[in-house]
């Protein structure tokens, strides 16, 4: 192993998806690939030795590449925050290296900038050992996505740090929903990036009021109709007046692919979070795995290759490693 990759402490956050549809900036879902190395992003932490600078960060992985080293990244923005917060807790922990193992594809649409905050945040406070609240967490990881699309929306920080499908109430409160066991995830991932800055800003700055009720109604029956375990109700739920009209344009072949794929019998389509990335809601693993080659087939025809896969929920949320294990 590399000496860099050498750690204390080393945390993994997992990918997710934000938005499904109807939740604009308020729900989110941490996924793991079935059959595959896990996704997401993994950050390590150690003492560095005297006369080091306070944080020193190197950055390794398939998509460290992607980090052009403008500006600040992320995990620097993070383990500013908790430093602060440890000088309040009386601990001054010298010099820090850190190293971000980048997994996840920068503009994919999966959390990729959340992942690394959150695993920063996750290493960093077990390295540090400090004891901090949900909310606290939650708002400490959040400050790395300002960095890295200046909103600092936890629609991807809080699920990649919890685990599970999440719901984000007022005063940055969580409430966890059920995922039914006869809904079934797919995700596919064009090879085409879209970046979080440029899918915020082609966004509305004013909602008519009747799209607004209706989303929310929207919205409501969803979540109704999760905690109910009626899988097939939520084919009427899923559909997003808010950021997808605006969003869609910035993929191409979404609208064909999304017609494909409601055609082969899925509850609902749309971009994770601000895309690339898009996931598809069956009824069954039979149509979830059908659905794979009409994701693949429908970008193919766009000109863009992509990669489609069967993933489930990942209730673990952000873990620290022991040894290799993710």
């Amino acid at each position: 192993m590399h000496e860099e990759a050498r750690h204390s402490t080393r945390a993994f956050a997992p990918a997710s998806v934000a938005n499904l549809t109807v939740g604009f900036d308020v729900l989110g879902v941490a996924i793991e690939p079935l059959g595959e190395p896990a996704w997401g992003d993994v950050v390590g932490v150690a003492a560095g030795a005297p006369g080091d600078p306070p944080l020193a960060l190197t950055v390794a992985g398939p998509f460290a590449s992607a980090l052009d080293g403008s500006g600040e990244n992320v995990v620097v923005t993070v383990a500013r925050a908790l430093l602060v917060e440890a000088t309040r807790a009386g601990i001054e922990p010298g010099p820090l290296r850190l190293h971000l193992e980048k997994g996840l594809p920068v503009g994919s649409g999966l959390g990729s900038s959340a992942a690394s905050s959150v695993a920063a945040l996750v290493a960093l406070e077990r390295h540090l050992g400090l004891e901090l609240e949900e909310e606290k967490r939650i708002a400490l990881a959040a400050r790395g996505e300002e960095t890295a699309c200046g909103a600092a929306h936890v629609d991807n920080v809080a699920p990649s740090l919890l685990g599970g499908l999440l719901l984000l109430g007022p005063r940055g409160s969580v409430v966890r929903l059920p995922w039914p066991e006869d809904l079934f995830m797919v995700v596919a991932r064009p090879d085409h990036s879209i970046s979080t800055r440029t899918a915020r800003e082609v966004l509305p700055r004013e909602v008519p009021l009747p799209v607004a009720v209706e989303q929310g109604r929207r919205l409501a029956a969803l979540v109704s109709a999760l905690h109910r375990g009626e899988t097939g109700a939520l084919a009427a739920c899923l559909e997003d007046g808010l950021a997808e009209p605006a969003r869609t344009r910035l993929l191409p072949g979404f609208s064909a692919v999304k017609e494909a794929v409601l055609g082969r019998g899925a509850l609902g389509f749309g971009l994770a979070g601000s895309g690339a990335s898009v996931f598809a809601l069956a009824p069954s693993e039979e149509i979830a795995r059908a659905l794979l080659p009409v994701l693949v087939d429908g970008f193919s025809r766009a000109g863009i290759p992509a990669t489609a896969h069967r993933v489930r929920v990942d209730r673990r949320g952000a873990r620290v490693l022991e040894g290799d294990s993710r």
